[in-house]
């Protein structure tokens, strides 16, 4: 019976052939889940493991941290970039005044009426072809005084009665305050008898020449303003 017991014991403590075969040459039980490489050289298997180790470090740091890093780079730089703005055009400056009104043209028949007018004592503005509001009063009041149809502008009817009838100068009131201030102003002597003669155009034109306007010897409303101011006159 002892030696039952004992052969009992004996086989459960033998090892098996599995566990055999998977002992080192030490017969250590150590070496039991290592290679024989690592039994043999553990000191340079832990080197070339590190190596590895570090090698996948490198590998998952370009393929999971630098790719995203780059896309976040260029997303960066698409925001801050600035966005062109459209051009727009500056609007075209409108023309002057000057350029889109037409200057006015000299109208050789209402020069001839106006000169016809003031030798007749009906206008006293100067003979320029130009129509205006003065030479429209002046030709109105020569058709009332001639009996003919009040239009307020020239016509070859209107010249026909200027040429027939004769000279007979009007007096002006406007023309006798402007002789008067030149007489006062020592432009004269001139007779104040509201008509305009050769001697009172003269005397405009010199009274025009020192005061720096422009010699026209007719009565202007520059002319009139600037005489009444230097004679300190009221004229009409």
């Amino acid at each position: 019976m002892a030696e039952r017991g004992g052969s009992s014991k004996a086989r459960r403590r033998a090892p098996t052939k599995r566990q055999i075969d998977a002992l080192g040459d030490d017969g250590s039980l150590f070496s039991l889940r290592l290679p024989a490489i690592v039994r043999e050289r553990p000191l340079d298997s832990f080197g070339i493991l590190l190596a590895v180790a570090g090698a996948g470090m490198i590998v998952a740091n370009a393929t999971l941290l630098q790719t995203p890093l780059h896309q976040r780079s260029r997303a960066m730089d698409d925001i801050q970039a600035p966005v062109p703005r459209p051009t727009v055009s500056a609007p075209a400056a409108p023309a002057s005044t000057a350029q889109t009104q037409a200057a006015p043209v000299m109208n050789p028949s209402v020069r001839e009426a106006q000169a016809e007018l003031g030798r007749r004592g009906f206008y006293d503005g100067p003979a320029d072809g130009l129509m205006g509001p003065k030479t429209e009063a002046a030709i109105r009041a020569f058709e009332t005084r001639s009996g003919l149809q009040q239009t307020g502008q020239t016509s070859p009817q209107l010249l026909n009665a200027l040429r027939k009838q004769p000279v007979a100068p009007q007096p002006s009131e406007r023309v006798a305050g402007v002789q008067r201030a030149l007489n006062k102003l020592g432009f004269g002597p001139l007779q104040a008898d509201g008509l305009m003669g050769d001697g009172t155009r003269t005397a405009i034109r010199r009274f025009e020449a020192r005061r720096g306007l422009p010699q026209r010897g007719e009565i202007t409303q520059a002319m009139v303003s600037e005489l009444s101011a230097v004679s300190g006159m009221k004229l009409p």
